[in-house]
């Protein structure tokens, strides 16, 4: 929270009410994972998977990050 109240000093960020940690390199399910739009997709299905639901977010990082998005043919 520090970090984006530093990032963003012009908004304000609410404590979070609970988290959930991660371990990618430890889940035998899930080493390796990551996102992409498929042949043919668009780059909409980035904000498409950033929105919220009911004003809850269930995606972040790399899979709603529009400008990591790279065209295969780059």
């Amino acid at each position: 929270m520090k970090v984006l109240r530093e990032l963003f000093k012009e908004q304000e960020f609410p404590e979070p009410v609970r988290y959930f940690v991660t371990w990618w390199s430890r889940d035998l399910w899930s080493q390796m994972s990551y996102s992409f739009v498929k042949t043919g997709g668009s780059r909409e299905a980035y904000n498409i998977i950033a929105e919220d639901v009911q004003g809850k977010v269930f995606f972040a990082g790399e899979a709603t990050n529009l400008f990591e998005w790279r065209p295969r043919s780059e």
